[in-house]
């Protein structure tokens, strides 16, 4: 399936990982390649990203701004959400899914991005070089 590259602009632009290249047309509206998990009003980063990141050790895409991380939902975890959720959910995960069950989410979006988290609290062990550095 296609990847979406990192863009300072509200838009991303997509890299199919099969085909090895960057997939043809115009860059794409950020929120329509990575929808938020609750809805149009819910947690968005919006645009100027700094990186998009692929942890092999959570098994997730991220989307990085400032400090802050949005991890967007494996298709295994989308497909688990009809039977409740996948075993060994984050909290995060586990508090998405409660709230969107009341908004009556059968079944999310491709892409959905969970709720924001401090970078911080997903890999404790990166330090804030800037503040150093300065």
């Amino acid at each position: 399936p296609p990847t979406p590259l990192a863009s300072h602009r509200p838009q991303v632009t997509v890299f199919n990982v099969r085909l090895g290249r960057v997939s043809p047309g115009p860059p794409r509206p950020l929120r329509s390649v990575f929808p938020a998990l609750l809805g149009p009003g819910g947690d968005h980063p919006g645009g100027g990203l700094d990186a998009a990141y692929y942890s092999y050790a959570h098994g997730a895409l991220f989307l990085l701004k400032g400090p802050h991380a949005w991890r967007v939902l494996t298709d295994a975890e989308r497909r688990a959400w009809a039977s409740g959720g996948p075993q060994g959910s984050t909290i995060t995960m586990k508090e998405a899914m409660k709230e969107a069950m009341k908004m009556k989410v059968t079944l999310p979006p491709r892409n959905a991005l969970l709720p924001r988290q401090p970078t911080a609290q997903i890999w404790r062990d990166i330090c804030d070089a800037g503040a150093a550095g300065a």
